[in-house]
């Protein structure tokens, strides 16, 4: 999977903490996440020059056991709920609320990935 953003740096923190991966060997633009313990694809963060326009066309959905943990244990790491409550969509049952990463300062930079987690054993994906 590769995720086009502006600070690839920034982002690749949070996302080997979220996933469980950890840094591959990367150069230039890019930055190279492959999975620890758990199996799963490669994600490639790649530096972009300009910024996000419009919505995020890509999102992860994490599949976890219950959701408020979760939501907590990923905002600590520098998530932010983007709508106050679960929401259940088509497939996926008791899916808590897009998140985003965001920068340390708080803002949520434009070039960032979404995820949603969902406690769903079912469904399409997202």
């Amino acid at each position: 999977m590769v995720l086009d953003c502006l600070k690839p740096q920034r982002l690749a923190q949070f996302w080997a903490q979220a996933l469980g991966y950890h840094p591959a060997p990367s150069s230039g633009p890019y930055v190279v996440l492959v999975p620890g313990a758990q199996p799963g694809p490669d994600l490639v963060l790649q530096r972009v020059p300009e910024p996000r326009a419009g919505k995020n066309r890509m999102h992860l959905d994490l599949r976890v056991p219950t959701l408020e943990p979760e939501l907590a244990r990923l905002t600590v790491l520098g998530a932010e709920a983007l709508t106050p409550e679960p929401i259940d969509e088509d497939g996926f049952h008791l899916t808590r609320s897009v998140i985003a990463t965001r920068s340390p300062r708080g803002a949520c930079p434009a070039g960032t990935a979404a995820l949603r987690l969902t406690t769903s054993a079912g469904g399409g994906g997202g």
